[in-house]
């Protein structure tokens, strides 16, 4: 089984199906308004924006301190606006992406049986 994992892993990627499931997921994450405002609410109550010396900070200075204060806060919470997507059957992530995978799976054996078939003729 672990050689079918692997080998279905493979063709998805091969094939572009997880750059389509990755593409549907970020449109959906642009659009999440609550984790943007959970963004912009937290940078805009940094503490590296409420400090004085945030005004003679240059622009890579001020970001770079931003990333280091709520790097992991914020992916926290994109991670579970993620796992929310993924698993919203509204949205219809976990019907298509149980379809691409049985796909896969499917051409997967198909490939399998015809180079056995070749192979024993």
């Amino acid at each position: 089984m672990d050689d079918d994992s692997e080998a279905v892993l493979k063709k998805i990627m091969d094939d572009g199906t997880f750059d389509e499931l990755r593409q549907k997921l970020v449109e959906h994450l642009k659009k999440n308004e609550e984790l943007q405002q959970f963004t912009q609410d937290k940078v805009l109550n940094s503490k590296t924006l409420q400090a004085e010396s945030a005004r003679k900070m240059s622009k890579k200075d001020l970001f770079d301190n931003l990333r280091k204060e709520l790097e992991n806060t914020v992916l926290e919470q994109a991670l579970k606006a993620t796992w929310a997507v993924l698993g919203d059957d509204a949205i219809g992530m976990p019907k298509l992406i149980d379809t691409k995978v049985h796909e896969a799976l499917c051409a997967v054996h198909e490939e399998r049986a015809a180079v056995r078939s070749n192979s024993a003729t």
